[in-house]
């Protein structure tokens, strides 16, 4: 299980840029924005762990954004699992533009009930 794997492509546009989200006054590629990417494949790859009513959730990230990418530039993140505990997932998460390091991080994800889940509200 721990051999599993999967990237996918993200073209950056506008909306994705700091300038657009709020977290910086430049137009390349938000931190908030790569994050969601990196959530977004971990989660892709853990739907396959995930039983009747389960879902995945997104409970912790580290993560290093290592250098910009502008609007055009193509990132391909990948998701990649290292570790599985009891419910908890995790992946080591890389984004690359072309052969450049963007960003590497962890990221973990927790195997909830969604009716428990939502209980909780």
């Amino acid at each position: 299980m721990m051999d599993k794997e999967l990237s996918q492509a993200f073209t950056i546009q506008e909306e994705d840029t700091a300038r657009a989200v709020g977290s910086g006054t430049l137009d390349v590629l938000a931190t908030p924005r790569l994050i969601s990417w990196m959530e977004y494949v971990a989660r892709l790859l853990c739907q396959g762990e995930e039983a009747g009513s389960d879902t995945s959730v997104g409970i912790e990230i580290h993560m290093k954004h290592l250098a910009p990418s502008a609007v055009g530039s193509e990132i391909t993140v990948t998701a990649s699992l290292s570790d599985t505990h009891k419910s908890i997932r995790t992946y080591k998460v890389e984004a690359h533009m072309g052969d450049k390091l963007v960003a590497e991080g962890e990221h973990k994800r927790a195997i909830v009930n969604q009716d428990e889940f939502m209980k909780q509200l």
